[in-house]
């Protein structure tokens, strides 16, 4: 007769709550650099002239870098980076899009989608050895 034993530990909680950590760890860095990269391309000046299609808007009163945020989803370990609407209003979100707002058509003028291209390579990084044993 063979006689066969085995222990199973179901330590998937644990997993988890590491893997929880691990993405909070790894995604805070990439978010606020993004929003860093966001700021800097947005260049100040007295000119009442827009900037050119495909190039980030100008600000003459700095609101559009102080619109610049970040924020964490409380759930699900999200990132949202962008304008804040409070701080400079919706129209921010027609010129990343090219789109209409109260009548006026704005040319795109990106800036968030190349500043997540600018840090994208960096969230490889920051994922490396996260979550351990």
């Amino acid at each position: 007769m063979i006689g066969l034993s085995y222990r199973l530990d179901l330590e998937l909680q644990r997993v988890a709550d590491a893997a929880d950590k691990a993405a909070d760890k790894a995604m805070r860095p990439v978010a606020y650099a993004a929003a860093q990269e966001a700021k800097r391309s947005i260049r100040r000046t007295r000119s009442r002239k827009p900037a050119p299609e495909g190039q980030p808007p100008r600000t003459r009163t700095g609101r559009a870098k102080k619109a610049v945020r970040y924020a964490m989803e409380i759930r699900g370990y999200q990132y949202v980076v962008g304008f804040a609407a409070s701080v400079i209003g919706q129209a921010m979100g027609a010129h990343e899009r090219g789109e209409t707002y109260k009548g006026t058509a704005f040319p795109q003028r990106p800036t968030m989608g190349p500043a997540l291209a600018h840090v994208g390579p960096l969230l490889g990084r920051t994922w490396e050895g996260r979550i351990g044993d």
